[in-house]
């Protein structure tokens, strides 16, 4: 099982959640807790968050990573994301 399927507490996570985790491992130092958070905050849980839920969660997602790392790594997290919603 990939690492990005699972988080530090080995707790299994949604192939969408996956996809999300491996695109922010390029930008934040802890891609797993920043998308539990988000999720968190917004009611879903990781372990069953869909392709459906992503879009709800994108731009919190760039917020948190402008926060923590820089504006422009939070600009390109929301467009790998809004790119990968279009099959782009």
């Amino acid at each position: 099982m990939s690492l990005a399927r699972t988080f530090p507490s080995l707790r299994p996570v949604s192939p969408a959640a996956a996809h999300v985790i491996e695109l922010l491992q390029g930008y934040t130092a802890f891609p797993a807790a920043l998308l539990a958070t988000v999720c968190e905050r917004h009611g879903m849980d990781v372990a069953s968050l869909s392709a459906a839920d992503v879009p709800e969660l994108i731009q919190p997602i760039a917020l948190q990573v402008a926060l923590f790392n820089h504006v422009d790594a939070g600009f390109a997290v929301k467009r790998r994301l809004l790119l990968g919603l279009h099959g782009v």
